[in-house]
């Protein structure tokens, strides 16, 4: 890992604002044409305040960030869910991309997924129409896990501009 890697550590409730300032901006904001951008498909935030406090107060729910001049430039959200772990809100500030950032925090995750939450899976969703996602992923060893899915609008994490928004999960053995 790089040396990034230092400057990862656990958010807690001071996190908040900053987590969902940051990933808003990576996933919607139409400045921001980093390549998680999701600005030209989905609309409206991605998270907010209470769906942050809310992963930090679950069970087995840890947020991940990465600092820099004490403010959050990457992070991403890791939960046990029975013999697997979910990863998802992979954020990186965009001005930062291709840094190492993102490929950082994710090593680390798998890591501590399978060290303390004893799982030896990881699974992600990403939406189906971002190829150069799921081939940066399937390049590190997240394969799909057969099929599609309807974008999963009850929770709240936008709006598709068009209908047929299809998820697609991703699984990785550890």
């Amino acid at each position: 890992m790089n040396e990034f890697r230092e400057s990862i550590s656990k958010a807690c409730l001071a996190d908040v604002d900053q987590i969902v300032d940051l990933v808003n901006i990576a996933y919607r904001s139409k400045k921001s044409k980093g390549w998680t951008s999701e600005s030209g498909v989905v609309e409206g935030k991605r998270t907010n305040s209470d769906d942050v406090i809310s992963l930090l107060a679950r069970p087995q729910s840890v947020i991940f960030i990465v600092k820099n001049e004490g403010r959050a430039v990457g992070c991403i959200h890791l939960e046990k869910d029975s013999d697997k772990a979910s990863v998802g809100m992979l954020a990186i500030e965009p001005t930062l991309q291709g840094k190492g950032i993102g490929s950082t925090l994710l090593e680390y995750v798998e890591v501590f997924a399978r060290d303390n939450f004893l799982v030896n899976k990881v699974v992600m969703c990403v939406i189906a129409q971002r190829t150069e996602l799921v081939d940066y992923y399937s390049r590190i060893g997240y394969l799909s896990e057969g099929g599609l899915c309807e974008y999963p609008r009850h929770l709240n994490t936008g709006v598709p501009v068009q209908d047929n928004l299809p998820i697609q999960f991703l699984i990785k053995n550890l």
